[in-house]
């Protein structure tokens, strides 16, 4: 966890490692922005963020649209899926990106590509 360049107090650390020392339950803002596809472990991570925003009110979240090749393709991301405001508060729908769903999504990529660019006849 990273705050912003003008903050006074900046603490980095790993939000899946239990509570974060030196942060209070319920004490902060919390802005997550492309965070949660990336974590070893998605429920430790987020309740981390709960504990740390105390309220769906406090939390904001940004994701990767999980339909899109870059959900599937991005180096690292082990998640997809995301964050919607549902009845007051937030709810997660994300799921384990699987070697095979990237294995597809790189081919169709890949095919895309090659269509696009393969040489049509002289010019």
């Amino acid at each position: 966890m990273n705050g912003c360049p003008r903050c006074p107090v900046t603490i980095v650390a790993d939000i899946t490692g239990g509570p974060i020392p030196g942060i209070a339950d319920d004490s902060a803002v919390v802005f997550v922005s492309c965070v949660l596809e990336y974590v070893q472990d998605l429920n430790a991570a987020l309740a981390e963020i709960a504990r740390i925003a105390g309220s769906a009110e406090n939390l904001f979240v940004v994701n990767v649209q999980p339909w899109t090749l870059t959900a599937r393709l991005y180096p690292g991301a082990r998640w997809r899926g995301s964050v919607v405001a549902q009845g007051g508060s937030q709810v997660v729908n994300m799921k384990a990106i699987e070697t095979e769903e990237k294995i597809l999504a790189a081919g169709a990529l890949g095919l895309a590509l090659a269509f696009v660019f393969w040489p049509r006849g002289r010019r």
